[in-house]
């Protein structure tokens, strides 16, 4: 799919406020767009779960996941395998650019790029949530930006959410500042009983083997 547009997914562009995504199967991805792109669905308040997804290769600009590009219905029970995403602008995640509660997602292979400058809240499971990140999990990727607040699970959390037993193993995050290994600017809620192995590069400073940046 390539479109000049918003709101644009590899199976549904939005949704109504009544609407929830279950049991999606979704291989072989292309899309572009400028804001709200997702593998699965552009934009909305969706609760999505039960997603196997494969081989998905997406180009935009702001709010742009993997899975789901902007909403605040949450997303549950996620296999994701070969993320790509060339993005220009804010709110980037291997899966959700910004979302509600996230859990039990795996994610293997994921690659990020975001060269624009002036640019913030990448992560490689989810951009920015105010919620809860519990139980996820990604293994293998590159996360190569100019961004400020990266993470390899989130890149912004604030919000009263739990950052819980997610894991991060063998990634390459470079961003500007706030750079984290599970989240890179931490503003509200908690963290706990993560792991993170990963070679993490801040050019401005500010790095951490959690997290980049705690202001709370």
């Amino acid at each position: 799919i390539n479109a000049k547009s918003e709101k644009v997914g590899g199976v549904i562009g939005s949704t109504g406020s009544s609407s929830n995504v279950y049991n999606v199967t979704a291989n072989d991805i292309t899309l572009s767009g400028t804001n709200y792109i997702g593998g699965i669905l552009g934009g909305g308040t969706s609760y999505v779960e039960n997603i196997k997804i494969s081989n998905v290769n997406i180009t935009g600009n702001t709010y742009v996941g993997g899975i789901k590009g902007k909403g605040d219905g949450g997303v549950s029970n996620v296999i994701a395998l070969e993320i790509k995403i060339i993005a220009s602008g804010n709110y980037i995640g291997g899966v959700v650019g910004s979302d509600g509660n996230v859990s039990r997602i795996n994610l293997s292979n994921l690659k990020i790029e975001n060269l624009a400058m002036n640019t913030e809240n990448i992560g490689g499971i989810i951009g920015a949530n105010p919620r809860s990140i519990d139980y996820c999990g990604i293994t293998d990727g590159k996360i190569n930006t100019e961004s400020s607040n990266v993470g390899s699970i989130i890149g912004f959390k604030d919000g009263t959410g739990s950052i819980n037993y997610n894991y991060a193993v063998n990634l390459e995050i470079t961003g500007k500042e706030n750079v984290g290994g599970i989240v890179g600017l931490f503003k509200a809620g908690t963290v706990s009983n993560n792991y993170n192995n990963t070679n993490i590069t801040a050019k401005n400073g500010y790095a951490g083997g959690i997290v980049g940046y705690l202001d709370n």
